[in-house]
């Protein structure tokens, strides 16, 4: 057993040797710098990739919008899909009515609730990028907002009846690792009792596990296509969220890249956290770094 633990440390410390000149705006996997016509050439027929990002972090949104872009050029003849977190599964009907010019923007944002802190001027390109006379879809994942606020705020056992109706199938929580890590998120911030800790978790786990749902559904009704995920990163990275949901529910052919911004990050974070947490895991099966090249002195908050 000392052998085998001294051979994945050994595995580890190569990987991190490997990237110890990392810099912003390149894409690593397991340690290796890659090019993104790599990552582009794993997507297949039937692929979910997921696209994490800093919500309100616009070059973010302008490198989902080059993959997608990139991928239509490779793939011309795929159906390539996108469901996006701010977009709410009972809400489809109002997404469809917009995507078929039957209701205006204004209309749209107000009819989806399109969430005020976000601007939807840096997501327009991709809600509008899948094409109706094509047969592709702009899909809504998320629960409705008042469903993980009334969790979060009351626990899972203040739902009515018609209220758990809107909870997905055999809706399950998050593993202990990932409660562990937004836990220790919200304790930065503030302190909080455990119970109240579990509600969070609870109404996270509600986040996910609705998004996981709506991707497995829209997959086994078009197992052909390509559906891109953009979500925040914290329900994408390390495992225990979304991936690992998606999964579980059925659907094993899943990429996931997480952009990391590595300004403000010391280098010892900048290696560990691209390569492979010591407490949290491996962050992503590629990691699309952003920001200045070179790392910071001064550490920050990265579980956002």
């Amino acid at each position: 057993m000392r052998a085998i633990f001294s051979g994945l440390v050994l595995v580890i410390n190569i990987n991190i040797f490997a990237v110890s000149n990392i810099e912003a705006n390149k894409i690593y996997s397991e340690g290796e710098e890659v090019e993104l016509s790599f990552v582009l050439e794993q997507v297949k027929s039937g692929s979910v990739v997921i696209i994490s990002e800093d919500h309100n972090t616009y070059p973010h949104q302008q490198r989902q919008l080059l993959f997608l872009n990139k991928l239509r050029k490779m793939y011309p003849d795929y159906k390539i899909n996108v469901g996006l977190e701010f977009l709410k599964y009972p809400n489809q009907d109002v997404i469809d009515s917009y995507k078929e010019n039957k209701i205006s923007e204004s209309e749209f944002i107000v009819n989806a609730h399109w969430p005020k802190n976000r601007d939807y001027s840096d997501y327009r390109p991709l809600v509008n990028f899948p094409q109706v006379h094509l047969g592709e879809t702009t899909v809504g994942l998320n629960a409705p907002k008042w469903l993980p606020k009334k969790i979060k705020n009351y626990g899972l056992e203040s739902l009515s009846h018609i209220e758990r109706s809107y909870l997905p199938p055999n809706f399950t929580l998050g593993n202990k690792l990932y409660y562990e890590r937004l836990k220790e998120f919200i304790l930065k911030i503030h302190d909080a009792p455990e119970d109240m800790l579990i509600d969070y978790f609870t109404a996270q786990s509600v986040w996910d596990d609705s998004m996981a749902w709506m991707v497995n559904r829209f997959m086994k009704a078009h197992p052909e296509e390509i559906l891109i995920v953009i979500v925040g990163e914290f329900h994408s990275i390390y495992g225990g969220g979304l991936p690992d949901r998606i999964k579980a529910r059925g659907h094993k052919d899943v990429i996931n890249i997480s952009q990391f911004d590595i300004d403000e990050l010391t280098h010892k974070e900048i290696l560990t956290d691209t390569i492979y947490h010591p407490r949290w895991g491996r962050r992503a099966d590629y990691v699309w770094t952003s920001g200045s090249n070179g790392s910071k002195s001064k550490g920050r908050d990265k579980t956002r």
